[in-house]
Parts: structure tokens; C-alpha cells; sequence
């Protein structure tokens, strides 16, 4: 992609698993955490371009996937506002499987164009991977999130 720069849009230490106190230097989150992120298209005027697909890459420490675990499952979910404006509707618009340092997860940007003109209120979702039994899941360190894209920006949190 000639003019998307990978953006941060989080950096931190968030232990997931189930062997809390593994890792002094991280916060537990327990299983399974979500980072919210307001995506927004860049104005025609700021010269959004190049293609309409957003790259989130998802960044962990430590991972350690054991023979016939299926990995760590990261999505990207969109929330939009249901029937009546009272409640709002998830559906996971990508998905993918950490399995190391690095994961990246691609979101069709056409497809939330079509939706509405924008701002998408996405959460990056990172599981950790239950496959094996209790006690035995690979606890590991998510470090970053970030985004690339040419048309669009983001923001941690939900913003207006």
C-alpha cells in the first residue's frame, strides 16, 4: 500500500489467560479483552486514498502455541445501532488467529462505507485460546494494537 503508515492506536501490557501474576510487569485481563476504536474516513479533501481495506495488527508477547491448540482468536467487531435507535447490534466484520508476535486482521472498508458514512465504532477483540484444558491455556502479553490504512483514521474509544 503505497500511502498507508501504520498507526498506534495502543500500546500497553495486558496479560491473557487463566495463570494470573505470570507476568509482573503486565495488568491480567483475564480471557479475553476488547479495545474500542472509533475509525473514521479521512475527508476527500485529505486525501483519503489508495484501497478501501483497514489492517489492524495485533502484536502479543510470549505467545506459545502447543501442538493442537488452535491459537489465540482475534476479531474485529462493528457496532452499529439496531431497530429504534435503543439498543446497538455487533457483527464481526474480520477475524483472524495469533499464533505468534503478530497477527493481521483485515476489515473490507467498502463494506462499512456501504453501511453509513462513518464514524465505525469497532472493538479489536483478542481471546485467549481455549482449546486446551483448564490450567493449561498459553498465557501470553498483548502489547499493541494498530491500524493501516490510506482512507481512514482511528482513535482508542468511542468517540463523537
Amino acid at each position: 500500500m503505497e500511502s498507508s503508515q501504520q498507526e498506534l492506536i495502543w500500546r500497553g501490557r495486558l496479560h491473557l489467560g487463566d495463570g494470573p501474576g505470570t507476568y509482573g510487569d503486565a495488568a491480567y485481563a483475564g480471557l479475553r479483552v476488547d479495545l474500542p476504536v472509533t475509525v473514521t474516513p479521512f475527508g476527500e479533501d485529505h486525501g483519503g486514498s489508495g484501497p478501501d481495506q483497514i489492517w489492524f495488527t495485533v502484536r502479543g508477547d510470549d505467545v506459545r502455541i502447543q501442538r493442537g491448540q488452535e491459537g489465540h482468536p482475534v476479531a474485529v467487531v462493528l457496532r452499529t445501532q439496531g431497530p429504534g435507535g435503543g439498543s446497538w447490534v455487533e457483527e464481526q466484520v474480520g477475524s483472524g488467529v495469533l499464533r505468534g508476535t503478530t497477527e493481521e486482521v483485515l476489515v473490507d472498508g467498502g463494506d462499512l462505507r456501504n453501511r453509513s458514512p462513518g464514524p465505525y465504532y469497532l472493538s479489536v477483540r483478542v481471546s485467549a485460546d481455549t482449546s486446551a484444558a483448564p490450567g493449561l491455556y498459553d498465557d501470553f502479553v498483548l502489547v499493541s494494537v494498530e491500524m493501516r490504512s490510506g482512507r481512514y483514521y482511528a482513535s482508542l474509544g468511542f468517540t463523537r
